[in-house]
Order: structure tokens, then sequence, then C-alpha cells
């Protein structure tokens, strides 16, 4: 994690070493910028993956977003957490659905095999 620190430059640096220095900030800044973009769109990507297969709305970003913060990050990998147990509770809600009808329709076919002998 790279923070923004303001601070006066010292006197005693040349105006190359300002320079240099506040060129290796920026490259510092935009390297963060594309890793944040980068993890938004990744994040993004499974959140409209996960809204699409539960029928849900997907996690939602302002326009005005260009890079996005930490928070917002962790804020949508909460939300993604959030689907993807959903998903499993569906998924678990759906099979044991599937298996009680299975065991009933096989203990129907006994009921009547039972009967006609």
């Amino acid at each position: 994690m790279v923070f923004l620190v303001t601070s006066q430059p010292s006197e005693s640096l040349t105006i190359l070493q300002m320079e240099k220095d506040l060129r290796s900030r920026a490259d510092t800044l935009s390297t963060q910028k594309q890793m944040r973009v980068q993890q938004l769109r990744q994040r993004l990507d499974a959140d409209e993956k996960l809204c699409d297969c539960l029928g849900t709305t997907p996690f939602h970003i302002a326009p005005s977003c260009v890079v996005p913060t930490e928070q917002l990050l962790a804020d949508l990998d909460k939300h993604i957490s959030e689907l993807e147990t959903e998903k499993v509770l569906d998924n678990l809600c759906h099979l044991s659905f599937s298996i009680f009808w299975q065991h009933s329709i096989s203990l129907l076919l006994l009921v009547n095999f039972v009967s006609l002998t």
C-alpha cells in the first residue's frame, strides 16, 4: 500500500533531484492506479457472473469513479463474498430438494410395487 505524502521539498535538493523525486512518486501512483483498476475489473467480472447466476443486482460503482479506493475494493470483496455464500446456500437448497424428490419417487415406486405384488 502506497500513501501519497505531500511535503515541502527540502531546500537542499536541486531542481533535478526534486524532479526525479516527483517522477518517482508519479510512477508509483500510476502503478497503484493500474493495479486498482485491474483489481476492480476482475472483481466486477466476478460480481457480474454471480449476479447473473443468482438473479441479483450487481454492485454499483459511480460512473465518476476513475481510480477505485481501497475501501471500495474492500466493500466489493465483501459483496462478492456474500454472493458466493448465497450461491452455495442456493445450490445446497436445490440439491436437498432434488434428493428429497428422488427419495419420494423411489418410495412411491416401492409402495406401488409392493401393492401390486
